[in-house]
């Protein structure tokens, strides 16, 4: 489920069930008949690529545009690195990248008697953020880290601007537009931009034109500032959306002690109040 999860379709095989046969063993048709470990387990997994699906939509557009699938291998963006083409028996270095900021490694292994699985991953020669266990790595080594059945070997690369749908529930989201929206923030560079494509997700309309982009984008200055620009919509499609609810995470970084939105000092605070706009350690923007 991590693999399919993390792939360019998602789909959930039944091995035969379903035509009176199995071979060799029957799976189950149904997540929920499932023991509820496993069950748990595997609708974490299916909301967390409903969550990604504003990136996953943009990066299938950017395949569609280049010929470069979202789902490739690392030697596209290392190929001078040896590691970049290995891929050994047992899982070892069975990983991809997943969009040009995501790097994910499913757990292809079966686990232990406590459900702990143990996984080698190269990290490429560039900065990472553990979306696991929080840590920020500097790449250009292969390291081995255990891990349990809900969790998924995912580094997003430093610099990296990612939207996400807030409380994914259904994958019914797909053919909707997005009323709220989370911008996460992973700081590295001086500066990053991304952006997002969307269109009416039903007709073939786009090929005539009919799409908007926009693009999210962060600066440093100095030390300790961060200034995030929210660019204007640019195209237009049948259905858009005339507004949205958006929050900006950013990862990693210092609890905010000030904080302004076109210029005009807002209300900061590290714990929730209800005339807070943004607050920290989540650095959420309202």
């Amino acid at each position: 489920m991590q693999f399919g999860s993390f792939s360019g379709v998602l789909r959930i095989h039944d091995r035969g069930m379903s035509a009176g046969s199995c071979y060799p063993n029957c799976a189950y048709v149904n997540i929920w008949q499932l023991p509820y470990v496993y069950f748990d387990a595997i609708r974490d997994a299916m909301q967390r690529r409903v969550a990604l699906l504003p990136y996953m939509y943009t990066e299938m557009r950017r395949g569609h545009d280049t010929g470069v699938t979202m789902v490739y291998p690392m030697y596209y963006d290392w190929p001078a690195e040896t590691n970049a083409y290995l891929m050994g028996p047992n899982g070892v270095h069975a990983q991809y990248m997943f969009g040009p900021n995501m790097l994910v490694a499913p757990i292809c292994v079966q686990g232990d008697s406590n459900m702990i699985a143990t996984k080698t991953i190269w990290l490429p020669p560039v900065t990472w953020y553990d979306d696991t266990f929080g840590e920020l790595i500097q790449g250009g080594s292969t390291i081995t880290r255990s891990y349990d059945l809900s969790e998924i070997p995912i580094f997003i690369r430093a610099g990296s601007i990612i939207p996400r749908v807030p409380n994914p529930q259904t994958v019914g989201l797909g053919t909707q537009s997005f009323t709220n929206l989370d911008i996460y923030i992973y700081p590295g560079n001086t500066s990053a931009s991304y952006e997002l494509y969307e269109d009416n997700t039903e007709t073939l309309d786009y090929l005539r034109g009919s799409f908007t982009t926009q693009t999210y984008s962060y600066t440093r200055s100095g030390t300790t500032g961060i200034t995030v620009t929210i660019g204007a919509t640019v195209g237009a499609y049948t259905g858009q959306l005339t507004q949205r609810y958006i929050r900006v995470f950013l990862v990693g970084s210092m609890p905010i002690a000030t904080a302004s939105v076109d210029s005009q000092n807002i209300p900061a605070s590290r714990f929730p109040q209800p005339s807070v706009k943004w607050m920290s350690p989540l650095n959420r923007c309202r």
